[in-house]
């Protein structure tokens, strides 16, 4: 919308000042994050066995795909965003690219939890049991 108002009527302040509401550590981002949060509190709890499994990944999701070793590689030589940022495709680009990082890392991070949590966490329980380091923070 600023962008637009400073298209239009050419003042300088609004096309300036675009990009504040972008960053993530504004007044506006708190509001819409703690409204978000509100709504979520409010609403009539909903199960779904399908969502439920979906949702476990989503941690994992974050963790990948916003690694900051990984993050400049995925954006810029994986889906090569730069190429399309002029262009009439950069909505679909945008779309497939959520879509495809969101289900690769899912898998991923369901992987980790079926296969490799099971066997951490029965070798915790073995290192547990030697050295009693649950006590220690009883």
């Amino acid at each position: 919308i600023l962008n637009l108002l400073g298209k239009y009527t050419h003042i300088y302040g609004f096309a300036r000042n675009s990009r504040y509401f972008s960053k993530l550590n504004t007044i506006l981002v708190l509001i819409v994050s703690v409204s978000i949060f509100i709504n979520f509190l409010n609403k009539k709890k909903y199960s779904n066995k399908f969502i439920n499994e979906l949702s476990l990944c989503s941690l994992g999701v974050y963790l990948i795909h916003d690694n900051s070793l990984f993050r400049p590689y995925l954006w810029s030589v994986i889906f090569k965003n730069s190429n399309y940022y002029e262009s009439s495709y950069l909505f679909v680009h945008a779309l497939v690219s959520i879509v495809i990082i969101y289900v690769v890392s899912s898998i991923i991070d369901y992987i980790r939890l079926k296969l490799i949590e099971p066997l951490w966490m029965k070798l915790y329980d073995v290192i547990n049991k030697k050295y009693k380091i649950g006590e220690l923070y009883e």
